[in-house]
């Protein structure tokens, strides 16, 4: 009797480094604000430029305020629609976190602190947040983490 085993070895140190990739948060708002000040220059309302690009006004205001990514697709037609090259909304090499910014941002908190909170203590809950797991989506802004019926 012969056996066929399938056998799959996983190198999970060297795994880590596929799934890394590049740290690309920081692009988003950038774009968003680009877009946003170029629609000004034009007057144009968000609802406006929605149609124009065929997205929901919704979708620009994320787009916008960064909290939304940009498709490629998206963001020629984005340009397009505000008379610029795509390149433009693009943001500059230059303008790129170093390692020790990105790795404050990451620290940073989701949640407004109070402005005369002692530096220590600040501190110390910037750590919890960034000891926090990843996965947990933060909070909408005022939010309290309980889902009631309405």
């Amino acid at each position: 009797m012969l056996l066929d085993h399938n056998v799959i070895f996983v190198d999970k140190i060297n795994a880590n480094l596929y799934t890394r990739g590049m740290d690309h948060k920081w692009i988003y708002p950038i774009i968003g604000e680009r877009v946003r000040q170029r629609r000004k220059t034009f007057k144009l309302k968000q609802e406006v430029l929605a149609e124009k690009v065929g997205m929901s006004r919704a979708t620009v205001a994320n787009i916008e305020t960064g909290r939304q990514n940009v498709l490629v697709h998206q963001l020629f037609a984005l340009a397009e629609a505000l008379e610029i090259e795509p390149q433009a909304l693009l943001p500059d090499k230059d303008l790129r976190p170093t390692t020790e910014e990105r790795g404050k941002a990451a620290v940073a908190p989701t949640v407004p602190l109070p402005a005369d909170l002692k530096p220590q203590y600040r501190e110390q809950v910037m750590r919890v947040f960034a000891e926090a797991a990843p996965e947990s989506p933060p909070l909408p802004e005022g939010g309290h983490g309980k889902k009631t019926k309405r």
